[in-house]
């Protein structure tokens, strides 16, 4: 199968099946006398789990993993079960981490003190302007260097 045979096939466009196939996500085609990539027929599924897979939030190296032990014929039900499991508890515990992320947030907002912060001033006709941060900015500008 040419490439654009296969990026007609999967929704994925011709770079990023290049792309994975530069990572070792899919494994190298063989080369056609013209130069062509000719791809297996088991790319196509390769790929399809590739889109589901990081759905489902794996990442590139995790991608990577599944292409090898679909390529070695050793991706089976349990394996791909195992690895959700895996995922499902790296997902438990950033829900944990980003609930008390959130709920720290909630407590800094409602002390109102944390947001009582002085106000910078400028004495009138010190030639300084406030910038957006509020500090000082000199107004005479030095003058840039001519490229050369």
């Amino acid at each position: 199968m040419l490439i654009h045979e296969l990026a007609k096939a999967t929704g994925f466009s011709v770079d990023t099946i290049r792309y994975y196939e530069k990572l070792g996500i899919l494994g190298r085609p063989v080369r056609r006398g013209n130069g062509y990539r000719d791809y297996p027929p088991n790319a196509e599924a390769c790929l399809r789990l590739c889109r589901r897979a990081k759905e489902l939030g794996f990442t590139l190296k995790e991608l990577r993993q599944l292409g090898a032990l679909l390529d070695a014929r050793r991706l089976d039900g349990t394996t791909m079960r195992s690895r959700l499991e895996v995922k499902l508890a790296e997902l438990d515990a950033k829900l944990v981490q980003l609930t008390a992320l959130r709920d720290e947030v909630a407590r800094t907002l409602a002390q109102p003190s944390v947001f009582a912060l002085p106000v910078a001033s400028t004495p009138a006709g010190s030639g300084a302007h406030a910038t957006r941060a509020g500090r000082p900015r000199a107004a005479v500008r030095t003058p840039r260097r001519e490229a050369r």
